[in-house]
């Protein structure tokens, strides 16, 4: 199985409706863990976000590409 175009390296960003952006966090994506992986914010901002933006930094050696199957946001609306 060829896991060269999996991401390794990411940030992620909260979109506000401004388009304004707060760093949530960056993270890594271990190939020799689970397929979906849970990773945990960084930064606890209390507010809520119109988008999210995923920056990847880097994959497991892929040119031209990263494959992403499936991002999935949880939490709490915060009153």
């Amino acid at each position: 199985m060829d896991i060269s175009s999996a991401p390794r390296h990411f940030t992620v960003f909260g979109v506000g409706e401004e388009e304004e952006e707060t760093l949530l966090g960056a993270f890594s994506y271990d190939i020799e863990s689970k397929p979906t992986q849970t990773f945990l914010l960084q930064n606890n901002a209390q507010k809520t976000f119109q988008f999210i933006r995923i920056l990847m930094q880097s994959n497991w050696g892929k040119s031209g590409y990263t494959c992403i199957y499936r991002v999935q946001v949880d939490g709490q609306i915060v009153e």
